[in-house]
């Protein structure tokens, strides 16, 4: 599932209006729910363990807690005056949760302050004040703060270890250990700082400098800017620009799955999970992998249309076994293909199955590598006017070899 924040006009005063966060089903790209939540929510927040969404209302200062299996709003936490004074003065605008799910960090945009809860009593356990003593004074009636640091952007490394705050004004990135809440380091960095992303294995910190027009790499290792680079003209992403690390998850069709059994044969994993309709995720259950290790999926079920009997599969790489067993007659077909689409087909490759048969399928590949980083001082992004050509099957040569193919899948 993606949440979006629908926060309508940014306008000061508020209008009042509570506004919306949006669900989309990732697997039919449709519109699944809309959660009605404060007055201009800013930001979304994902729980790493998945019990929680988080939402903060930049106007009516407010952090919102959602259930993602019944998609509703279950607690409210008052963490500004409420928008009395126009939710112009804390404006709780970015959220962040720690890997272990246990706190979350929430920046007060206009405060400069960031509260950091416990999200088991939804308390807050410490106020970090950002502002620096050279800072114009806040007004001592509470109202709005000339701007000053700004957070526009956290991220967490992955281990849990350390928090990444972005300090928009100041063009500074600020890391604070998250198990004494104390600022480890300030780094300088190109102006404006915002909506900050780390790569899944925590090597590198991504983010956009608004003023600059340009992008930025930071090194997690040193906390060191390596690269920076040109981006299009004022650069304000938000959102989580990140997934994990390349799952091993795929589809089927024809066939309605049992338990996928999921095997590092390089560690001696062996899970079984349960698949989502004709999909399945290795990851669901905790299955993990490194580059090149050697993974094997087990996949049955009962073959319940026409459809013919097949799938597809990401995370791994080729060229791909294929075993493909109809139980019921006992017949086997095995090949190797090419990794030139990741997807397999059993009747194509001389299975026959009807409508009820026990179909069982293995495939092994090797897990795949993730993207190297962007390196050089040259990365101006390649646009490319010409749009690539859509994805066509092979087309299904027939036993006899007749038919006229030009390019057959290999049998």
């Amino acid at each position: 599932r993606l949440y979006v924040a629908t926060g309508g006009i940014h306008q000061l005063p508020p209008d009042g209006i509570d506004d919306q966060v949006v669900v989309i089903d990732l697997q039919t790209e449709t519109l699944q729910t809309v959660i009605p939540v404060g007055d201009h929510p800013w930001d979304v927040g994902v729980s790493p363990d998945g019990s929680k969404v988080w939402v903060p209302n930049a106007h009516s200062e407010t952090l919102m807690v959602i259930d993602p299996d019944t998609e509703t709003v279950t607690d409210t936490i008052l963490l500004g005056d409420g928008g009395n004074n126009f939710g112009a003065d804390h404006h709780t605008a970015v959220v962040e949760i720690s890997p272990d799910s246990s706190e979350a960090w929430v920046a007060h945009m206009h405060e400069d302050i960031l509260s950091v809860l416990d999200t088991s009593t939804l308390a807050v356990k410490q106020t970090l004040d950002l502002r620096d003593p050279d800072c114009p004074p806040r007004p001592p009636d509470g109202g709005k703060a000339q701007k000053c640091e700004h957070t526009m952007g956290m991220a967490f490394h992955p281990d849990g270890s350390k928090i990444y705050v972005g300090r928009f004004f100041q063009h500074e990135m600020s890391v604070f250990d998250t198990s004494t809440h104390a600022e480890l380091v300030r780094i300088p960095v190109n102006k404006g700082p915002k909506a900050l992303g780390l790569h899944p294995d925590g090597t590198r910190l991504y983010f956009g400098n608004q003023f600059d027009n340009m992008a930025t790499v930071l090194e997690t290792a040193t906390d060191t800017v390596t690269t920076t680079f040109a981006v299009g003209t004022t650069p304000i992403p938000y959102g989580r620009f990140f997934g994990p690390l390349e799952a091993v998850t795929g589809s089927v069709t024809g066939l309605a799955p049992g338990p996928i059994r999921c095997q590092n044969l390089a560690d001696g994993q062996n899970l079984r999970v349960s698949a989502t309709g004709p999909w399945w995720n290795c990851a669901a259950d905790g299955f993990t992998a490194v580059a090149g290790d050697p993974v094997r999926l087990t996949i049955g079920g009962t073959a319940d249309s026409l459809a013919q009997v097949g799938g597809s599969i990401t995370g791994l790489e080729g060229p791909l076994q294929v075993i493909c067993q109809n139980r019921t007659t006992s017949e086997t077909v095995r090949t190797t293909l090419a990794w030139t689409a990741p997807w397999w087909n059993c009747e194509r490759l001389g299975l026959s199955v009807a409508v009820g048969d026990s179909v069982s399928m293995t495939v092994g590949a090797r897990f795949r590598s993730p993207a190297p980083a962007p390196s050089g001082p040259d990365l101006a992004p390649h646009v490319s006017s010409v749009a690539p050509p859509p994805f066509v099957a092979p087309p299904y040569c027939p036993p006899n070899g007749v038919g006229g193919c030009d390019v057959c899948i290999e049998r």
